[in-house]
């Protein structure tokens, strides 16, 4: 299935010259990232569906706890784009816990247990993920993949944290790709 991820104009003006107000009032978010998250970019039914189940299991929280993320109750067509990040005791010692199946065939093996940064192309990656672990603040972002055979793809992705304790011990990125080819 091709799915065209091309943003409509109204929603480009959103992602002109965003900031972060909640972190410092001048402060540029990293690479492109989108925060606060506008659900209307969203080019995918899961993207939203994934969004709305954060949002409940969050309720008044910053973030929801990290026993609610449930297979068992994520949607299912977003399973095999979803990507669970373990976070270090530093945010930005993060360690990929578990990929999709759709993950693993687009970049051709699992990163399943690495370290995010550590693989080349990733550095942006990083930072963007550091940000959310760091600050407890979901975010979306379109960007091209960073590495290995799909490099000049695009994707979206909108990542949510979950934690425990005042801290971030999770992030979940749930990603929709562009024109990719079927394999």
């Amino acid at each position: 299935m091709v799915v065209d991820l091309a943003i409509p104009e109204t929603i480009s003006r959103v992602l002109s010259g965003v900031t972060d107000t909640h972190t410092s009032p001048n402060a540029r978010l990293p690479s492109g990232l989108v925060h606060p998250v506008h659900p209307e970019l969203f080019r995918l039914p899961y993207q939203s569906e994934m969004w709305s189940i954060w949002q409940s299991a969050r309720a008044d929280d910053a973030y929801p706890p990290d026993r609610c993320i449930d297979p068992t109750l994520l949607p299912p067509a977003a399973l095999p784009f979803i990507v669970l990040y373990e976070i270090g005791e530093r945010p930005d010692v993060i360690k990929i816990r578990l990929e999709g199946s759709e993950i693993v065939r687009i970049l051709g093996r699992s990163r399943r247990g690495g370290i995010v940064g550590q693989q080349s192309g990733t550095q942006a990656h990083l930072g963007r993920l550091t940000w959310a672990a760091a600050n407890g603040k979901p975010y979306w972002v379109k960007t091209a993949i960073e590495h290995d055979r799909y490099h000049y793809r695009t994707y979206t992705v909108l990542v949510l944290p979950y934690g425990q304790n005042g801290r971030v011990t999770r992030l979940v990125g749930v990603n929709a790709f562009d024109n990719l080819p079927a394999e």
